[in-house]
């Protein structure tokens, strides 16, 4: 039995643990998101059913809100990324939350697939290592038996 080999497996079982932590941190973002447009959904359907001209608390983020007037409930501003503004119908902020929706449900799907994987390489690593320290333990027994024989 080799200690190399011994750490090497420990040191692969490490890494692993590692990237399954980095893929569960990843997924509870994705979960946020999945959470935040689902709520924005759900406002716009809210906003659908208000009269042009009633106050509402508008979010400027951070738990900010401030109070509105609702003049137009036709048009919406999207933030496109790269700080790119454009006017969009409400119809048209829907389709891009459920797209943005089904793009994160893939990725959050391929990140349960990769962590699958990881987990199946973990335990045969996690199996391998184990049996690497019994066979160490049996030997060092065996050499301390030899040694209180002499």
């Amino acid at each position: 039995m080799d200690q190399r080999e011994l750490q090497e497996k420990y040191f692969q079982s490490e890494i692993l643990k590692s990237q399954l932590n980095v893929i569960a941190k990843e997924r509870q973002s994705l979960q946020e998101k999945l959470m935040e447009i689902e709520l924005t959904k759900a406002t716009l359907s809210e906003i659908d059913g208000v009269e042009k001209g009633t106050t509402i608390w508008s979010s400027l983020g951070a738990g900010v809100f401030v109070k509105t007037s609702l003049e137009d409930k036709k048009k919406f501003m999207v933030n496109l990324g790269a700080d790119v503004m454009c006017e969009k119908s409400m119809k048209e902020v829907l389709e891009i939350l459920d797209k943005q929706l089904g793009d994160i449900q893939k990725a959050d799907e391929e990140l349960l697939k990769n962590a699958g994987k990881i987990s199946e390489e973990l335990s045969k690593i996690d199996k391998e290592l184990a049996k690497l320290v019994s066979v160490a333990q049996e030997h060092e027994q065996k050499l301390e038996t030899k040694n209180n024989q002499r």
